[in-house]
């Protein structure tokens, strides 16, 4: 939902109350959901959505149609680094948010690893986490640093990477993400 928070209103902007997957191009509000648990605002209006138990991430349009952009299966797993993102899999996004650029940063929490969808490429890349591995060993290379359930990634206005690595009870920083060809 979204609020208007200088006139208090409340409106959908993506779920029908039913669940389910959604059918891609058709108005977001009459479209079931599973599981949305995390939402962020795009560039021209987008609306980018994290379907934690749909194992899927999607964004609604400026004209409030809803698609998939990352995992069109829906099935859990983990695949596709560096090609479509709508043909790779993850495991439980947890949380959203996009860097200076526009790409979206997605916490693949279930996987132990942090990814990034490109817009304009529309593929899917790693950017730090060793995929399906939890554990605690920590690098200066955000690839070769094993998380453990991380709920949350940001960038700051620096550029570097936090993460929440929530399952090893701890905050991590890196000066860069890993450059992404």
């Amino acid at each position: 939902r979204e609020i208007d928070l200088k006139s208090g209103t409340v409106r959908t902007v993506a779920g029908n109350g039913e669940k389910g997957m959604p059918k891609d191009g058709e108005p977001a509000t009459s479209q079931p959901l599973v599981s949305p648990r995390a939402a962020c605002y795009g560039p021209n209006g987008i609306i980018y959505i994290a379907s934690r138990n749909g194992n899927a991430v999607r964004k609604v349009d400026a004209m409030g149609n809803i698609h998939t952009i990352v995992s069109k299966s829906g099935k859990k797993g983990y695949s596709g680094d560096g090609g479509p993102a709508k043909n790779a899999l993850v495991n439980g996004p947890k949380h959203l948010c996009l860097d200076d650029a526009g790409n979206l940063i997605i916490t693949d929490d279930v996987n132990h690893c942090i990814r990034l969808y490109s817009p304009k490429t529309g593929k899917i890349h790693l950017v730090a986490g060793v995929p399906q591995k939890a554990g605690k060993q920590i690098s200066n290379n955000p690839l070769k640093t094993q998380l453990n359930r991380p709920h949350g990634a940001r960038l700051d206005a620096q550029g570097r990477l936090w993460i929440a690595d929530s399952m090893n009870h701890r905050v991590l920083r890196f000066e860069k993400m890993p450059s992404i060809d």
